[in-house]
């Protein structure tokens, strides 16, 4: 085989190989999302901070708080396949009274209903 096919076939599956990985997501940085109830108010794919973080920061621990909460995406990164967003309460308070920012895993919290689209 010419050098030519080889370099041809190795690009077609290098293309083929990343034309896989991607996922197809309709989010950009200013979306908003609704927090929903997650079952047993635990967050499975939103990345609350633990409970004595929280504590220790002076929050009040409180997920029955979180229902219904607008958030708003203001960053979005793609670790090893997965879709990570980074969100902010859109009334610009805190989450518990001490945490600014929470990370989530976008395709996955949509799919198990602990995000909904606005």
């Amino acid at each position: 085989m010419s050098t030519k096919a080889i370099l041809l076939i190795f690009f077609g599956f290098l293309y083929g190989a990343s034309y896989g990985q991607h996922s197809e997501h309709n989010v950009s940085v200013g979306d908003t999302f609704i927090l929903q109830k997650s079952r047993l108010d635990d967050y499975k794919y939103v990345n609350f901070p633990k409970p004595n973080f929280i504590i220790k920061k002076g929050g009040v621990l409180n997920n029955k708080s979180l229902k219904g909460q607008k958030v708003e995406v203001i960053s979005i990164k793609e670790k090893q396949g997965a879709l990570i967003a980074t969100l902010e309460l859109y009334s610009n308070r805190s989450f518990f009274g001490s945490h600014k920012q929470v990370t989530v895993h976008l395709d996955e919290a949509i799919q198990a209903a602990e995000i909904a689209h606005n």
